[in-house]
Parts: C-alpha cells; sequence; structure tokens
C-alpha cells in the first residue's frame, strides 16, 4: 500500500475500506479508526503563511476560499485554531490620562 501513513496517529497499520463517492480508495487506519484518502488535500505551512497575511488584509472568507483552493469549512478551523493561540489580553495595556484634558472646538472664521 505504498507505506501509508495514518494522518491522525502516524502508523502504518491501515487496511482499505472501500471507496469514495468520487470514486477514490478509501483507507481505514485498525489503531485510531480513522478514515482517509491516500492524496487528500493537505495545506502547508507556507500556505497557511499565506492565509494569514490574506485574513489580515480583510478579504473576504470566501474569497480567501476561491484564491487559496481550501474549504470554508477547512478556513473556518483554522481561523479557530489560531484564534485559541492567541493570549487573551493580546498584551493591550490601558492608556491613562495625566493632567486636564482639553477639549476645544473650532469656529468658522467672520462669524
Amino acid at each position: 500500500m505504498n507505506n501509508l501513513l495514518c494522518p491522525r496517529c502516524g502508523l502504518s497499520h491501515i487496511k482499505r475500506n472501500g471507496h469514495t463517492h468520487y470514486g477514490e480508495q478509501n483507507y481505514l487506519c485498525k489503531k485510531c479508526n480513522r478514515q482517509f484518502v491516500e492524496n487528500s488535500q493537505r495545506v502547508s505551512e507556507e500556505e497557511k503563511a499565506l492565509i494569514q497575511r490574506l485574513l489580515l488584509e480583510r478579504l473576504s472568507l470566501r474569497g480567501i476560499c476561491r484564491g487559496a483552493e481550501v474549504s470554508l469549512t477547512w478556513l473556518l478551523g483554522f481561523i479557530a485554531e489560531v484564534s485559541a493561540a492567541l493570549p487573551d489580553d493580546l498584551n493591550v495595556q490601558a492608556w491613562e490620562a495625566r493632567g486636564v484634558v482639553q477639549l476645544l472646538r473650532l469656529e468658522a472664521a467672520g462669524r
């Protein structure tokens, strides 16, 4: 079976498990019962970095999906994963006003 490894546990104890509705060979890991296809889509670290940059550019989620060729389900899971890794306070420090704050109003000349 071409030395296939389970994407979840990394072991090679797998067996054939029918076909997907697209006709591709489906496999089953005997250890963790994960089903997978041999050439399933994997998003590389470079592609993930690109997707993070696109998210910072505030593009639409569906636009990012089309451009990066990932599913909306994967993208939403990736966003949840990235946001869960962020600290709760994002290292923001409160600003304290020192002294007196004056609010001035501009008036039009000639009145």
